[in-house]
């Protein structure tokens, strides 16, 4: 089971890189705030599942957040994005029921489930930002929820892997990925200009491939303890990436190729600039708008947790 700070760091270090300067990632001041974003993830079903639920969810190439005292243990932190017109979904203006629910699609002719949380707060004239959450091996969609202090709040999207709790394909479900986006924009007022992605361990590699393969629909994606998923002809996108160098699973050898492929695919130059936390670092010289942040502690297995 992920350990509940993770999702606030994770989503620290994002807003982190993008709301600083000119948001593109390597200001010499890149580290200077120290916003800390007090928000909860979910976990899957046993220590090889779950994520960062939204740890995109505040990303945009000019954002900016408002913090109101937040503690070092997970204070409620506002986080406002503000940067950026939104691009309103077709579903705008129609009515929704909050909360969350299993829902099926049939895509390539098979059934594929998937949960959506429609948040408490969700108004249906104001585009809300979007965030998928890939499980990894033996957890499933509905291990994903909606995270608190993001205004507007984010509809939360957790797809079900084929079998249930078996791996990605990161080629075929790119389809199913595409259904979903499709399905929800014409029911639910989205924010097409912020759609992220999260992934852990498995799931890393799915949200790698949506990164990867549709950069011009997701904003930014954030990968924990998981690989590449091919990473040719990938598209400019923010990435944020986290693998302990001691996770015996999925060893530290995948999350290096992935970070040098986003490295290449952002133009980033090898030298960076610290952020919190420690020892996160973004790169400088990326294309605007598209950090790269890399966090490699030393220890934390497959399950990484910044206590």
């Amino acid at each position: 089971m992920l350990p509940r700070p993770l999702m606030r760091h994770a989503l620290s270090s994002l807003v982190l890189s993008l709301a600083c300067g000119d948001a593109g990632g390597g200001s010499g001041d890149g580290g200077s705030s120290t916003t800390q974003a007090g928000v909860t993830m979910s976990t899957g079903a046993s220590g090889n599942t779950g994520a960062s639920t939204a740890a995109a969810t505040s990303m945009s190439s000019d954002a900016s957040t408002a913090s109101d005292d937040a503690s070092s243990d997970g204070g409620t932190t506002e986080t406002t994005t503000t940067g950026g017109e939104p691009e309103p979904s077709d579903g705008c203006g129609l009515p929704a029921e909050v909360g969350a629910v299993t829902r099926m699609i049939e895509v390539a002719g098979q059934m594929r489930t998937f949960t959506v949380s429609i948040p408490d707060a969700y108004d249906p004239e104001v585009p809300h930002p979007v965030a998928f959450g890939f499980h990894g091996l033996g957890g499933s969609g509905s291990g994903y929820y909606i995270p608190g202090g993001l205004d507007p709040a984010p509809i939360v999207v957790g797809p079900d892997a084929a079998p249930a709790g078996g791996a990605w394909n990161t080629t075929g479900d790119l389809e199913f990925v595409d259904a979903i986006l499709a399905t929800l924009s014409s029911e639910l007022c989205l924010d097409h200009a912020r759609v992220f992605a999260s992934g852990y361990s498995n799931g890393g590699f799915m949200a790698d491939a949506v990164a990867c393969s549709r950069a011009d629909v997701f904003r930014g994606v954030a990968i924990m303890e998981g690989g590449s998923a091919g990473g040719f002809g990938c598209g400019q996108t923010a990435v944020w990436i986290m693998h302990n160098q001691d996770d015996m699973t999925v060893p530290i050898s995948y999350g290096d190729t992935l970070h040098a492929q986003w490295i290449a695919a952002n133009g980033c130059a090898e030298t960076t600039q610290a952020i919190a936390p420690s020892p996160c670092v973004v790169h400088d010289g990326c294309s605007a708008g598209n950090p790269v942040v890399w966090c490699s502690p030393a220890t934390g297995g497959h399950n990484p947790n910044y206590d």
